[in-house]
């Protein structure tokens, strides 16, 4: 009794799940993130990756803390905080 009641449950979740991601992508849209990798790097990496969020498509970014610009990285990234990290 208690071995069906777990497989209904889990039957349950399963397709509340399935319904729930096709209600939510119904649209029909294509989703996409992307990602800066290095930012902190360098100089350049830390301009390339601004640029692409301003310009381009850029969605998020990956920090190398233990570089030379990542000081440099950290204030472009709270002059431009919707850029996840």
């Amino acid at each position: 009794m208690k071995f069906r009641i777990i497989k209904l449950a889990v039957t349950i979740i399963i397709i509340v799940a399935i319904v729930l991601f096709f209600y939510h992508y119904r649209d029909g849209e294509i989703r996409l993130i992307v990602t800066g990798d290095d930012m902190g790097f360098s100089h350049a990496a830390n301009m390339g990756c601004i640029k692409s969020y301003k310009e381009g498509i850029l969605t998020t970014v990956e920090v190398m803390v233990p570089c030379e610009s990542f000081k440099e990285a950290v204030e472009l990234l709270r002059e431009n905080p919707g850029i996840d990290v």
